[in-house]
């Protein structure tokens, strides 16, 4: 069994909406623990149609829950509302190196889940960041699953056999 392609693109959150009338922007960050983005940080912006831009961060503050953002390219409120909903991206090899059992959610796309059994229940077909907790959706044929990225649930990520195991509960693969 091949292991799963990592992407050379990560994922650092979306751009929600215009935030004044100099080109700010607020966007939703899905690292924020990482140290990264930072000013002076180049970022890749894909959006809707065809949006995609390399943009420098001028200016970056960490306010909870949304982070307000100034890239140099945009400087009015138009500019900012032409990236509204974009992707901010950056590539694998400009972020810090992951400490231990930490990975990036992209990572888990493509891994196949696993019950405690060994039984296939289906493969990762993206992970959605909600305001609880990080939810992966696991896709098997025609059936489609929303499993919890939580410790009562998820037990076992192992990169090396390209398997996540979960603990199946009452309730979660029902349609």
């Amino acid at each position: 069994m091949s292991k799963a392609p990592r992407s050379d693109l990560i994922v650092l959150g979306t751009i929600t909406k215009p935030h004044g009338i100099k080109g700010e922007v607020k966007a939703h960050l899905y690292h924020p623990p990482i140290g990264y983005p930072a000013i002076g940080d180049t970022v890749r912006l894909k959006g809707e149609n065809e949006l995609d831009i390399q943009a420098v961060i001028e200016n970056i503050q960490l306010v909870s829950p949304k982070t307000i953002i100034k890239f140099k390219e945009i400087n009015n409120r138009e500019d900012a509302d032409s990236i509204r909903s974009a992707e901010i991206l950056a590539e694998r090899d400009q972020l810090p190196e992951l400490k231990g059992d930490d990975y990036y959610l992209v990572d888990l796309i493509g891994l196949q889940v696993l019950d405690e059994n060994q039984h296939l229940i289906g493969r990762i077909s993206d992970v959605l960041d909600l305001p609880a907790n990080d939810v992966l959706v696991v896709v098997e044929q025609d059936n489609e699953y929303l499993i919890p990225l939580i410790d009562d649930v998820v037990k076992l990520i192992d990169f090396e056999k390209n398997t996540v195991t979960i603990h199946v509960m009452d309730g979660l693969l029902d349609g």
